[in-house]
């Protein structure tokens, strides 16, 4: 007697093919999975770097030598700094290298910045260049 071979696919097939379909499945949902979350990590990174580069816009309007800590509060940012003189005070100069009637000196200065909902904070330190006005002394008066 001849044996007939049935056409389609066997038991044995059907796993294999299963298996091998859901190893990768299992592989791409992995894939996806991590491209979230990196793209999750990089929207966070984004969202401080745009706050820190908005509390360095504002910083660059303050003059440490006056206000060396503080606060503000611009819309949907709240910026916090404290500042600490770096060395002595230099005497400032003009365009044409003559003493000016200002004395100058660094200050480091540590901010922390926070976004309207407190997921996105920018903890930094700058050097700001603090200033004041000098009274200057006539001779012979």
């Amino acid at each position: 007697m001849r044996r007939t071979r049935a056409a389609g696919f066997g038991l044995l097939e059907a796993i294999v093919a299963l298996t091998l379909i859901s190893a990768t499945g299992l592989a791409l949902f992995s894939w996806v999975n991590t491209n979230l979350a990196q793209a999750s990590r990089l929207r966070s990174r984004d969202a401080a770097g745009r706050l820190q580069m908005a509390a360095v816009e504002v910083l660059g309007a303050i003059n440490p030598a006056k206000d060396s800590h503080g606060q503000r509060d611009l819309g949907n940012v709240h910026l916090t700094w404290d500042a600490s003189p770096q060395g002595p005070e230099a005497p400032g100069m003009n365009f044409i290298g003559t003493p000016s009637d200002y004395r100058m000196q660094l200050f480091d200065t540590t901010v922390d910045a926070r976004g309207a909902s407190d997921d996105v904070r920018a903890n930094f330190h700058v050097l700001l260049l603090g200033y004041r006005k000098i009274d200057h002394v006539v001779p012979g008066k």
